[in-house]
């Protein structure tokens, strides 16, 4: 019964005059100016299948511009995954929390395919140079293979403050690639 009155609430037939201006507006900060139009149609359509789904929390505004939201995230994936050069590869697998323990193990990925292994080491040890001493010595201990418990015994550091030095040396290898790679 409360899906039904929820439902009662809505009112799409007044979506385009009371939201599209602001849902427009929103789009433009996000996308390109030629997209916003196409996003902002596409959330009016996903609404209206989604309809069923609203409970009622929220007001019309605030539940169509959380789906605006959904579609401006789908769209910036579905675009980078439409992208496919080694730089982009590289940076997002250096920025994963998923990525591997090792510069030598990147090699057999096929990312490496396209890339001179040799320029990539070059730019890699320079870049080792922005790193703390600390950021240093936990990325060369994750480049010979330590797990994190074994770095945070070696090191003597908490586990959340390996990840913490770990999380900040991936990010500055990652600037440091985006501007020398």
């Amino acid at each position: 019964m409360q899906i039904n009155q929820s439902i009662q609430q809505l009112e799409p037939q007044n979506w385009v005059c009371n939201h599209k201006r602001y849902l427009h507006n929103v789009a433009f900060k996000k996308l390109p100016q030629d997209l916003v139009e196409d996003i902002v149609q596409e959330t009016f359509l996903a609404a209206l299948k989604s309809a069923h789904r609203f409970k009622g929390n929220s007001t019309e505004r605030v539940w169509l511009t959380s789906i605006l939201k959904f579609k401006i995230a789908d769209h910036y994936r579905s675009a980078s995954k439409m992208k496919n050069y080694p730089k982009d590869n590289l940076e997002a697998a250096l920025s994963s929390p998923k990525n591997k323990s090792s510069w030598s193990e990147y090699t057999y990925d096929p990312i490496f395919e396209s890339i001179n292994g040799d320029d990539l080491k070059l730019v890699l040890n320079s870049a080792m140079g922005i790193l703390s001493p600390r950021e240093q010595e936990i990325i060369k201990l994750k480049e010979d293979g330590y797990n994190t418990e074994a770095i945070c015994e070696k090191l003597q550091i908490s586990r959340s403050h390996c990840w913490v030095l770990l999380h900040r040396a991936r990010k500055k290898l990652q600037q440091h690639l985006s501007k020398n790679w």
